[in-house]
């Protein structure tokens, strides 16, 4: 435990710390982004993450005997402190929220108490390497969402929360691993009796809970968590994948979430108009370089051709065609793409697009920030998306 622990402190300490007054992009912020359902939606994260007295106490009173598990509920705390706090600045430094009604709020979460959901420590591990699971997986939505809303300061807020959260879910991963070499038949036990009385610590006490995430789109249920969504056609939800490397060890459930990337693509539909939609790239094809360094990566195609372009400042492009099916990626400024629908979405820096509506009513185009530097990787003849994602 203790060598666990001092792993996950390193690399907290050398890559993962960040600073909420110097690395979100405060003066980014544009009040005209905001609405009620946005101020319901981060009233919601903020919400769950105002219990930490709670978790921080019932923490600590079960793991005070075990040095690697004490000192990482400590840490723990401090990193989770950060997110309930910059929560709250962006709700008031936002004006959604004012310093009263921040104060209400908080009055009326803090009327109850959240108490451990179980009795053992090693029921504790599970539940927290299923939780964080979750909660990250929430939070990567929303940074995802962040970026295609044009909100800078809640993407980067979302990217450093929920980079925090795969690290607190990747040590419980290691405590469970360490209770099965003890206790294998005992820890399957326990995993599988906290599996089926599993719910987030918000459920039962945030008021309307389950209603909030639904009408706000603040996250993900425990039922979306456990149960596999239809459109994935049986593929193993989160934590029947955490199962699955438990029980058979194999790509753990993070390595398949974080080894992977989400490409929005627009295309034509059958009725001439176009139409965003969400292709799930896997990164999860294993490679060790020389210095025995593992890494990922996805499948391979060969382009045709790649050129990197300029876009002026004042780019205000009519409805056209993509030139050729093609992967953008955004180098420098953020550029806005609407679709027939109405729909309007945009990437900045280091994010990427799929342009392949090449007939059609097509699609809008404008430098929101400029100028802007893309390059363009086109995509080969008979260039099959699903054999790409799979």
């Amino acid at each position: 435990m203790y060598r666990a622990y001092l792993e996950f402190f390193e690399v907290a300490e050398t890559k993962r710390r960040w600073n909420m007054f110097n690395d979100v992009p405060w003066e980014a912020l544009d009040s005209s982004t905001g609405s009620e359902q946005k101020a319901a939606r981060i009233e919601v994260f903020c919400a769950e993450e105002l219990y930490l007295p709670d978790y921080s106490a019932g923490g600590v009173e079960l793991t005070r005997s075990i040095f690697g598990a004490s000192w990482f509920q400590a840490c723990w705390s401090y990193e989770e402190s950060k997110h309930g706090l910059v929560f709250r600045e962006y709700l008031t430094r936002s004006g959604l929220r004012s310093e009263a009604e921040m104060a209400a709020f908080e009055d009326r979460v803090l009327s109850k108490v959240w108490r451990l959901p179980f009795q053992t420590r090693r029921q504790m591990a599970c539940y927290g390497a299923l939780q964080e699971a979750a909660t990250f997986l929430a939070y990567k939505a929303q940074k995802d969402r962040a970026g295609s809303e044009g909100d800078k300061v809640l993407e980067a807020i979302f990217f450093f929360l929920s980079r925090d959260e795969a690290a607190h879910a990747g040590f419980y991963r290691a405590a469970v691993a360490l209770e099965l070499d003890e206790d294998r038949n005992g820890t399957l036990a326990d995993l599988a009796f906290v599996i089926a009385n599993f719910k987030m610590p918000g459920d039962g006490l945030i008021p309307d809970y389950q209603e909030r995430l639904r009408t706000t789109g603040a996250g993900i249920s425990a039922r979306t968590f456990l149960e596999p969504p239809s459109e994935t056609g049986g593929a193993l939800s989160p934590a029947a994948a955490f199962i699955d490397y438990i029980v058979i060890p194999r790509a753990y459930v993070f390595h398949a979430i974080d080894a992977s990337m989400k490409i929005t693509r627009f295309h034509a539909t059958d009725d001439g108009e176009s139409r965003f939609q969400e292709i799930e790239l896997p990164v999860n094809q294993e490679r060790r370089d020389p210095f025995g360094n593992i890494m990922h990566q996805s499948n391979a195609f060969n382009s045709p051709s790649v050129r990197f372009v300029e876009l002026p400042s004042n780019l205000d492009q009519s409805w056209h065609h993509a030139p050729a099916r093609q992967i953008v990626f955004v180098l420098h400024g953020v550029v806005e793409v609407g679709t027939s629908d109405n729909e309007k979405r945009r990437w900045g820096a280091g994010s990427a697009f799929i342009p392949d509506d090449l007939s059609g009513k097509g699609h809008l185009t404008r430098v929101i920030e400029g100028p802007a530097m893309l390059a363009f990787i086109e995509l080969p003849p008979g260039f099959d998306f699903d054999r790409w994602s799979s």
